[in-house]
């Protein structure tokens, strides 16, 4: 069985919306983003790791509301 994770690095975030490279860095270290893995001396976030994260601030949004 072969795990298609998909690792995405700060230029795919940037692409995706979440900010500057120092923006994303800021928000990690502020807990507003999830930590990223070392893959190989870079900063990847795993696809499914970030899903999951903003899910889980779309529930915390609504339960608020």
């Amino acid at each position: 069985m072969t795990n298609n994770i998909k690792l995405l690095y700060y230029k795919d975030l940037v692409a995706r919306g979440y900010g500057s490279k120092a923006t994303i860095w800021r928000k990690v270290k502020a807990g507003q983003l999830p930590k990223p893995i070392d893959c190989g001396g870079r900063p990847a976030w795993p696809e499914s790791v970030l899903i999951e994260w903003l899910d889980s601030k779309i529930r915390q949004t609504a339960e608020a509301s």
